[in-house]
């Protein structure tokens, strides 16, 4: 069974998806593992990271998997980036903002991707790890990721706002997991464009890293660097951008953490 893991905040702007495509890049490294990455963001960051800045509204996508069960292998586009050809992206669409529409009357809402896919585990059992990245909301089509995923990450930056939306993130989804009766899932937090040349920076750090919330699940802080900027201009994670520097040295340090708790 692959590893789920999925990418989460009720606050936009923290670079959660460019976090998403990094780690990606490094577990790409590793020519034993492939990888399914799922777009369920309306925007399609992860999307457009994967070189489709344009994708055709028509074409396949997630959507069509809520809305009319469509199979795994019409909707997932196989290596979409040539040098990490064991990573496939199943797309989403700006289309996907009406899709909660079609949800919202349907029995078990929740639950109909974490069902969808138990169905076709013959086709997921190709994958090591199956990525999803998420919109800053707790939309239904959001909840049926969170549901569906073995841990949820959540990513801040060093601003209070922003940490604030993760806990609000963080009480919601415990409130919607018991009502679903499953376990809470959520297992790590990363503070992202840190910008270390500030005291407010080492405050936070210090902040998160006490308090009770996230303490235990804190994972590491990533600094803001151009070289992150370049590599999105390049469409490629900073692994395949960078030998060297400290901006890939936090991301390894934060890859090896997620393997030590058992979440890659």
């Amino acid at each position: 069974m692959p590893k789920t893991l999925a990418f989460g905040t009720l606050k936009g702007g923290v670079g959660k998806s460019c976090v998403t495509f990094n780690i990606v890049g490094l577990l790409a490294n590793n020519p034993s593992n492939r990888i399914l990455v799922i777009d369920s963001d309306p925007q399609s960051n992860s999307t457009s990271n994967f070189g489709f800045p344009d994708f055709n509204i028509e074409e396949p996508s997630i959507r069509d998997i809520f809305e009319t069960g469509a199979s795994l292998e019409e909707v997932i586009i196989k290596s979409p980036i040539d040098k990490m050809p064991n990573v496939d992206l199943l797309p989403s669409s700006i289309l996907l903002t009406t899709t909660e529409f079609h949800l919202v009357t349907r029995p078990a809402r929740e639950s109909i991707l974490k069902d969808y896919l138990e169905r076709n585990q013959d086709v997921l059992a190709n994958y090591t790890h199956i990525i999803a990245d998420t919109n800053p909301s707790m939309s239904v089509v959001n909840q049926n990721i969170f549901n569906s995923v073995d841990s949820i990450i959540m990513v801040s930056d060093v601003n209070m706002n922003s940490y604030k939306g993760a806990m609000l993130f963080s009480d919601l989804w415990k409130n919607i997991s018991g009502i679903l009766k499953r376990d809470y899932n959520v297992k790590g937090f990363i503070v992202n464009n840190v910008d270390g040349r500030t005291s407010l920076a080492g405050e936070f750090i210090d902040f998160v890293t006490h308090h009770p919330t996230t303490k235990d699940i804190y994972l590491g802080s990533i600094p803001s660097s151009v070289k992150i900027k370049q590599s999105e201009l390049a469409q490629l994670p900073i692994s395949y951008t960078l030998k060297n520097g400290e901006v890939l040295t936090r991301y390894k340090h934060i890859y090896d953490e997620m393997i030590k708790r058992g979440i890659l």
